[in-house]
This record gives structure tokens, C-alpha cells and sequence, in this order.
């Protein structure tokens, strides 16, 4: 759940794709949005979850924390 406070908020550029249902995770009941882009060789994760929901964000974080700065083939190799 601390983890839940710790994701940064998402990018203003990112906002406007969010409202428009852009890179929804359907799958969830509550409403998840993630980005995954590669940087220099590096992963960078973004994502936004319903503050109503602070298990579902602190997983979110959990994972943005982990896996962003790994490279492609180190997240791949999470399993």
C-alpha cells in the first residue's frame, strides 16, 4: 500500500491519451493505464491508476519501480 504513494504522477503529455481510453488495461475492473516505451536502450514506464484503488496503484508502482531503467531483455526475464 506505501508503494500506492509513490507513483510519480503521469506525465502532462500522456494525460490527453489517457482520456480518450488509450492504453487501458480491459482486463481490470479498476480503470489502469500503462505506457511502456524504450529510451536509450532503457525501459520507461508510466501509468496511472484510480486513487480509489490504492492495492491495484501500489502493484502498478511496484512495477514501475522494479522494471523501469531495466533494459528490454531483463524485463523480458521477469517471469
Amino acid at each position: 500500500m506505501d508503494f500506492s504513494d509513490r507513483m510519480a504522477p503521469l506525465p502532462a503529455e500522456l494525460e490527453a491519451k489517457r482520456d480518450a481510453d488509450a492504453h487501458r488495461v480491459h482486463e481490470c475492473q479498476t480503470p489502469v493505464f500503462l505506457w511502456v516505451e524504450v529510451r536509450d536502450g532503457r525501459v520507461a514506464i508510466f501509468g496511472d491508476v484510480a486513487p480509489e484503488s490504492p492495492t491495484v496503484k501500489g502493484f502498478v508502482a511496484l512495477l514501475i519501480d522494479a522494471l523501469s531503467g531495466a533494459s528490454p531483455a531483463e524485463v523480458v526475464a521477469v517471469r
